[in-house]
């Protein structure tokens, strides 16, 4: 992963080792592979690195805390949204989300057309 990814996560309740999950934090969502997973007296945690960083996180994350697992990405295209979130403000990144989620609709749907003419 990359700043800039747009990703899809999903429920889960089966967490391993190598997984990316995402999790609740006071700064929002992050999104991090599961490093390690620790169970003591039936309560499971786990400690998550990024795959930028050259350490793990320096603190556990509860299951409690876990929103989901990824499932799917997009490469680099929520860049514009950290530039409007670091230079320009918050009315570009409604802009900008609305333009993402109209790409990606289109994009869905697209997809969708190419299947089926393939199996025509």
């Amino acid at each position: 992963l990359r700043p800039g990814d747009i990703v899809l996560t999903t429920p889960t309740t089966d967490i391993q080792i190598g997984d990316i999950i995402a999790y609740a934090s006071a700064a929002g969502p992050i999104i991090h592979r599961v490093v390690s997973i620790v169970v003591e007296d039936g309560n499971v945690t786990y400690r998550t690195k990024g795959d930028a960083n050259n350490a793990p996180d320096p603190f556990i994350i509860t299951k409690e805390a876990v929103i989901g697992e990824l499932r799917f990405r997009i490469p680099y295209i929520g860049l514009p949204l950290l530039y409007g979130a670091m230079v320009l403000g918050g009315l570009p990144n409604l802009v900008t989300v609305i333009l993402l989620t109209v790409f990606f609709l289109h994009f869905v749907s697209v997809n969708k057309e190419v299947i089926r003419n393939r199996r025509k």
